[in-house]
């Protein structure tokens, strides 16, 4: 399983909804999310109830314009930024929209995400609460930065430094 489908697994559980399926009963939509496949982020952000279409469409805009070279698409049927590797995805919910950023970002800025429940690589953004657009854009250029200095590194993201080998034998 890759590590967004393991993020995206790890909110569902967390938040109840059982085999990965997400429904919207607020009176807006009765649908299952996951029976939804959007070929864009336009028809994407189309399936969301009006009254939280406003916020994506916002979120969207922070990152387009944060990461303007990032590309956007869909990716396990949400909105994905791929900048020299992973940079953000988002999603909607019941209560709050999900911005899933690759490791350690989360972590590194746990400090200024207190007032928001978090894990590992979630961020989650209460509906009822305006969007913390400065704090938003630190993430993302946090992450940015983060992917160019793994640009040498093939494209993967590492965390921690690549061990050296070890040399066997020595000239004299």
């Amino acid at each position: 399983m890759s590590k967004t489908a393991e993020l995206i697994r790890l909110d569902d559980e967390e938040h109840g909804e059982a085999n990965g399926f997400r429904t919207l009963n607020e009176g807006v939509n009765n649908r299952l999310m996951k029976n939804t496949k959007p070929k864009d982020v336009d028809a994407y952000l189309a399936t969301a109830p009006k009254e939280v279409r406003g916020k994506l469409e916002e979120l969207r805009s922070i990152i387009r314009k944060t990461a303007p070279a990032a590309v956007e698409r869909i990716s396990y049927g949400m909105p994905y930024y791929h900048y020299q590797g992973r940079l953000a995805y988002f999603s909607f919910w019941k209560a709050h929209i999900g911005l899933y950023l690759p490791t350690p970002t989360i972590a590194e800025h746990q400090h200024e995400l207190a007032a928001y429940e978090t894990n590992k690589a979630t961020v989650r953004f209460p509906l009822e609460k305006k969007l913390p657009v400065a704090l938003i854009r630190k993430l993302i250029k946090s992450r940015m930065i983060r992917n160019e200095g793994a640009k040498g590194n093939s494209g993967v993201t590492r965390t921690s430094p690549r061990k050296s080998p070890s040399r066997t034998g020595s000239a004299t």
